[in-house]
């Protein structure tokens, strides 16, 4: 699924909609597909193949291209990459919907689960749940089809089903302890793709009531050797300190303030000076305004190699009004 940091990309150029990728006028085949006109590369049109999956689920483990085929996504793979037009166009018909809901059924379906209120998007387990969960929590292959699965709602028009699925999966995860598993893909890959970020918070409170596990910091994809967040208190929950979900306005620019002055006093030389990724513009916790209390300690710059103190100090002043100048440009959805 990459890494923390091509993944942390990839969650933020998927939220803002893909604003630097070349659009085709010309592609439409996810389109023709979805609305019968076209047969995909099995042969079948999408209600055949939604008919036959239904008789035989187990397909998708023996052709995975179908999931491919059924969740298209912005990224290109086997198939062409969505494109914004056919979005619209899809999104803007009742009958493509109908099988776009279809296709999120069946894979329900290969992984065990159903809808419990096809209106709501609730889901609950299936009767011979038993399979359906051991391909997902015991082949991290289907980690990353969950991701496609995701994606693909957003962008067809089924963005407010991703809660209730998550909200299962959670329940399963940490409650049930029945996809244990799972709990890493959900955490640093699944809830990333929710869309709206108070969504996502939601989610992570309930990861935390459920689990114990207290998020010391929110996402953040910036900081190096990091996966997407801070998982460090198990057992005994104890309320993490507020992050950037729970701040008000007022509490987001006293923080950026108290990072300021910290800055200003480490490039005068009142304390060490800073290590190389917490001084550069993306490294700095200000981004999100969660972490303002910096640890130089761990990597801090090396005297003899790298310059002169004065080289160091000059650096330092540089970077902090490029960290100070981008503060303000930051959007919410900059980290996960």
């Amino acid at each position: 699924m990459g890494s923390a940091s091509s993944n942390a990309a990839g969650f933020a150029n998927y939220r803002t909609g893909y604003p630097n990728q070349m659009e085709y006028p010309d592609q439409d085949e996810n389109y023709r597909f979805y609305s019968g006109k076209d047969a995909c590369s099995t042969g079948e049109k999408i209600e055949d193949l939604q008919a036959s999956l239904e008789q035989k689920i187990d397909r998708f483990d023996t052709e995975p291209l179908l999931l491919e085929i059924l969740f298209p996504i912005r990224e290109k793979g086997e198939r062409q990459a969505l494109q914004k037009h056919e979005m619209t166009e899809m999104k803007a018909s009742p009958e493509i919907r109908k099988r776009v809901l279809c296709s999120y059924q069946l894979v329900l379906k290969y992984f065990g689960m159903k809808f419990l209120n096809v209106d709501t998007g609730h889901i609950e387990r299936t009767e011979d749940f038993g399979t359906g969960y051991k391909r997902l929590s015991k082949n991290e292959v289907h980690f990353g089809t969950i991701m496609r699965v995701l994606k693909s709602m957003g962008e067809l028009g089924l963005e407010n089903f991703k809660k209730p699925f998550l909200d299962h999966l959670i329940t399963e995860i940490w409650g049930t302890k029945a996809l244990t598993p799972c709990a890493d893909a959900c955490i640093h890959y699944w809830l990333g793709l929710v869309k709206d970020y108070e969504l996502r918070g939601q989610l992570k409170n309930d990861i935390s009531n459920i689990s114990g596990i207290t998020f010391e910091a929110d996402f953040m994809p910036s900081r190096p050797q990091m996966g997407a967040p801070l998982l460090l208190t198990y057992g005994n929950y104890k309320p993490a300190a507020p992050s950037h979900d729970s701040l008000t306005a007022e509490q987001i620019e006293e923080r950026k303030r108290e990072f300021r002055e910290k800055l200003e006093s480490q490039t005068r030389g009142g304390s060490p000076p800073l290590g190389k990724h917490k001084a550069s513009q993306e490294g700095y916790e200000l981004q999100r305004f969660n972490d303002p209390d910096l640890d130089s300690s761990d990597d801090a710059m090396d005297a003899g190699s790298g310059g002169s103190d004065e080289d160091q100090t000059t650096r330092l002043k540089r970077l902090f009004a490029q960290a100070v100048d981008s503060s303000d440009e930051t959007d919410e959805d900059s980290g996960l």
